[in-house]
């Protein structure tokens, strides 16, 4: 499950654009269920083979999606406090919200069931259709939101090579930048992502972060950050919590 900080004022149009081109693209037979090989590597691997013994102590790290509740988070789900979120009145999920954008430094948050669906609505805040955004080629958003971006929100992708450790090159994000040119789309948004999925899961250094918020309050394009795994980022970097947002314009926020 994912949050995303967005403006208090922002959040019924956007929610009511995502839920148009869904209906759009439904009726139009375009939502199928594609079957194909996996592209990610460690979906291969069988994890009944992991333990070779009942002895064997297995902690698998093929991704953060494989972990599984402990009785205490059973126990909390299963007594947790619940209401129609549609009229606001869940108090977990209004908590939870509370709790998010307090932490990360910004005036409201969402809950929403994914954070593909987080990211979209992060893209469709800031971008307009036929604008678009910089990213990395290895980032989650390029690899493996099924293209939403382009296809649901109308946004077209340039992509930047990431390095080993996540980062895209300074000089290469100021670059990307388009120029004024009634050819070219509008640059709108510069996505970063941290803990880097397709990148070993490395944390982006504090230093770098404060180059790219540099870059993006020069040159007035908004930053916002993919953190799937912020708060393990936050600990890494000895962070008392992930409440600094460095600056972006919006943070999706896996819990």
């Amino acid at each position: 499950m994912s949050l995303c900080g967005l403006l208090t004022k922002s959040r019924p149009s956007v929610i009511s654009k995502v839920w148009d081109s869904l209906r759009v693209c439904s009726a139009a037979g375009k939502l199928r269920t594609l079957t194909r090989a996996p592209l990610r590597p460690y979906y291969a691997a069988d994890s009944s083979k992991m333990a070779p013994n009942d002895r064997t102590k297995v902690i698998d790290l093929r991704s953060d999606t494989v972990t599984r509740p402990s009785a205490e988070m059973y126990r909390a789900m299963v007594e947790a406090s619940v209401g129609d979120d549609v009229f606001g009145d869940d108090p977990t999920v209004n908590e939870l919200e509370q709790l998010a954008c307090g932490e990360m430094g910004f005036e409201a948050a969402i809950y929403v069931p994914s954070g593909t669906m987080a990211n979209l609505i992060a893209i469709m805040v800031h971008c307009p259709r036929g604008g678009e955004i910089i990213i990395g080629d290895k980032s989650h958003i390029n690899l493996y939101e099924q293209g939403g971006s382009a296809s649901i929100a109308g946004v077209h992708g340039w992509t930047l090579p990431n390095n080993a450790d996540g980062t895209i090159a300074i000089e290469k994000l100021r670059s990307a930048v388009r120029a004024d040119d009634v050819h070219y789309p509008v640059t709108s948004l510069i996505c970063l992502e941290n803990t880097h999925n397709a990148c070993g899961g490395k944390v982006l250094p504090l230093e770098y972060l404060d180059q790219v918020v540099s870059l993006s309050r020069e040159i007035g394009i908004p930053l916002h950050m993919d953190g799937a795994r912020l708060a393990n980022a936050a600990i890494y970097c000895r962070l008392v919590a992930a409440g600094r947002s460095w600056g972006v314009g919006g943070v999706r926020l896996a819990c």
